[in-house]
């Protein structure tokens, strides 16, 4: 089909009369297994919501096998307030194009002072009643099997009885925070009273950011389990979370008592002496809670929230105050269990990044600061949350003190990226090899590279300037294939040819395909260490076999603003208003479209921020974000929370 057709196509009556009468929505079950269903429905259809309802169901307990089937008499859909809908009204009376709806539990017309035991009065509940009321079938099931003779006979074989007690850092060991919900309701398909994995989801819904609904879940566990004072301290960060002080504090103080009569551990004590000292600070009396953290901090010099909760509230204008909280907080990042913990290493970022604050960090370091393992870890701390600047301090010092290490000279030149300083990238890349061309890639010696590079004098930056390399090396049939200790060097060559492509230097990417090719032949290099590199590289490759036209001396440019799918359609030239119009990448590598928001700190956001400051005013800019954001991340997003 050619331009003219799709245009016909697109302008003709029939297609947009289709458009317009075709609607999409969406229906969403939120408690887990999370499930959502994509509907496409004609707006002259006179179905009923209850249709809607019926065939979500139906695809539910099609894909969920595993789980006890929803029951329909129990459910009904909600809109995004959680407005209970009539399941007997028209579909198009209610819904709009694009509109969420909801799977919740049905209101229950029962009294409160009726409902009897902690299940009945959280039947209400969208994130509960399916999970425990709607399970009891496949429970009956499951009792109708023990009571056959054979069934008796097995269960008396059983030496072991099956253990009901959960523990979230025992589960997430067998896999991912979904994982560990599933564990938890199906543990409550045979036992919807099991406490124990109630209180677990609660931690599970705690730690994905949903601290309301993990607060129905514990405050049921406790209904149904009102003596184990153990719940008292997820209870407590619950409250905490949703701004029930006082509350949060009571329940840590039930912890306290609880604790103290069964003769816990010491750390145990000082974690339920942190959450309240941190309760203090959200209720702004602070010399209270720095009081409570530095008492634990005299017994436990390395309790982690005590440690942050001490630096933070004591950080002041001053360097002395500065100088302190640095020192606690290095000593906390040292001692953390999580060394990938999310929130301290963005505190740790914020305090290096003020005035003063890296050369104290470089007096914190001592010995340390002559070693390049420990930059790079505190590198990479600073550059992922934002501090790319100073992150390239640390790196370049790194690259000083292990001149032969590729893989320093990659992140480095990676990090110029995010600057938009290609052109230091690539004189930093040029250096190395310089430096280090007995470095070999397969049957290749970085040295044949050199003399190829060494013809780039001036910006690269739409240089097409005629180079040369030895026909020799072009026609080596023998490359050879890159071993994983040479897959940094390679890396960096491959992310040589992403700066030229992208600086619209396509005559220098046109020389290096031929060999580069070679080694990235039949390698799998996606299942390697190496995958983004290489990715963009065959990516490249791929593009570069379409014959590119000469760029015009003054070309106009539409910029198109994306994460790597700007690379295929750069540099070609479209009719825009009339007149020819070049497309001009500006590349922000792994950018996802929430690394934008305001409180966004990942790097992404800043690699946009500054390849945009090239962008001249009144330019048209093409924002090619988020569109594939949904197939690759999000999935994974709401596997790991």
């Amino acid at each position: 089909m050619d331009w003219a057709q799709v245009l016909h196509l697109f302008s003709s009556r029939s297609f947009w009369k289709y458009t317009w009468e075709i609607m999409k929505f969406y229906v969403h079950f939120e408690s887990p297994p999370n499930f959502t269903m994509v509907f496409k429905w004609h707006r002259n259809d006179k179905e009923t919501l209850k249709l809607i309802l019926d065939k979500f169901m139906t695809a539910f307990n099609a894909k969920y096998t595993t789980f006890a089937e929803l029951s329909f008499d129990k459910l009904t859909l909600a809109d995004k307030r959680r407005n209970t809908l009539s399941l007997e009204q028209s579909i198009i009376s209610i819904v709009k194009d694009g509109m969420d709806l909801f799977v919740v539990a049905k209101q229950s017309s029962e009294p409160k002072e009726k409902q009897h035991n902690g299940l009945d009065s959280l039947a209400q509940s969208p994130v509960s009643s399916v999970r425990l009321n709607q399970l009891l079938k496949k429970r009956e099931k499951a009792t109708n099997v023990v009571n056959s003779p054979s069934a008796r006979a097995t269960e008396s074989d059983s030496s072991e009885p099956m253990d009901s007690r959960f523990s979230l850092k025992n589960l997430l060991k067998t896999g991912t925070m979904r994982n560990a919900a599933r564990i938890c309701a199906q543990a409550l398909t045979l036992d919807e009273k099991n406490s124990s994995a109630l209180s677990c989801l609660a931690e599970i819904y705690l730690k994905a950011g949903r601290p309301r609904v993990a607060l129905e879940y514990v405050e049921l566990a406790i209904r149904v389990n009102p003596d184990d004072s153990g719940l008292s301290f997820i209870h407590g960060n619950c409250l905490a979370k949703v701004g029930k002080l006082e509350e949060a504090t009571n329940a840590y103080l039930k912890y306290m008592g609880h604790l103290e009569a069964n003769g816990a551990m010491k750390n145990d004590i000082h974690d339920v002496q942190a959450a309240i000292a941190q309760v203090y600070a959200m209720e702004g009396k602070l010399s209270i809670a720095v009081k409570l953290f530095s008492e634990v901090l005299k017994e436990d010099s390395t309790h982690i929230e005590s440690l942050k909760g001490y630096a933070l509230h004591t950080a002041g204008n001053s360097q002395t105050a500065l100088h302190e909280t640095i020192t606690v907080m290095m000593s906390a990042l040292v001692h953390s269990s999580n060394v990938n913990n999310r929130e301290l290493r963005r505190q740790v970022c914020k305090l290096i990044s003020q005035p003063g604050g890296m050369g104290i960090f470089k007096d914190q370091l001592s010995k340390a600061w002559e070693s390049s393992d420990p930059l790079m870890y505190i590198a990479d701390i600073l550059r992922e949350s934002g501090a790319t600047e100073l992150a390239i301090q640390l790196v370049n010092r790194a690259c000083q003190l292990s001149p032969q290490d590729p893989s320093i000279c990659l992140y480095l030149v990676h990090t110029y990226e995010i600057l938009n300083e290609h052109n230091k990238g690539f004189l930093h890349a040029r250096t190395f090899l310089e430096t280090n061309h007995c470095l070999k890639i397969g049957n290749i010696s970085c040295s044949k590279f050199v003399p190829f590079f060494q013809q780039v004098t001036e910006d690269i930056y739409l240089n097409n300037v005629a180079v040369n390399i030895l026909p020799t090396f072009v026609d080596q049939e023998d490359v050879g294939k890159a071993s994983e200790s040479e897959f940094h060097q390679l890396g960096l060559l491959f992310t040589l040819v992403k700066i030229f492509f992208v600086k619209g230097a396509i005559n220098l990417v046109e020389v290096l395909l031929p060999v580069l090719d070679k080694l990235h032949k039949d390698r799998e290099l996606h299942l390697t260490l190496l995958r983004n590199e290489a990715a963009f590289y065959s990516c490249i490759s791929l593009v570069m076999k379409v014959p590119f036209s000469p760029l015009p001396s003054n070309p106009n440019f539409v910029y198109f603003a994306s994460d790597s799918h700007c690379i295929s359609p750069s540099w070609r030239t479209i009719d825009y208003c009339g007149k020819p119009h070049v497309i001009h990448p500006v590349l922000a590598t792994g950018l996802k479209i929430w690394h934008i928001r305001k409180e966004g700190c990942f790097y992404p956001k800043f690699t946009l921020l500054n390849a945009l400051k090239d962008v001249p005013n009144g330019s048209p800019v093409i924002f090619n974000i988020g569109e594939i954001d949904c197939r690759e991340l999000l999935t994974t997003a709401s596997m790991t929370q």
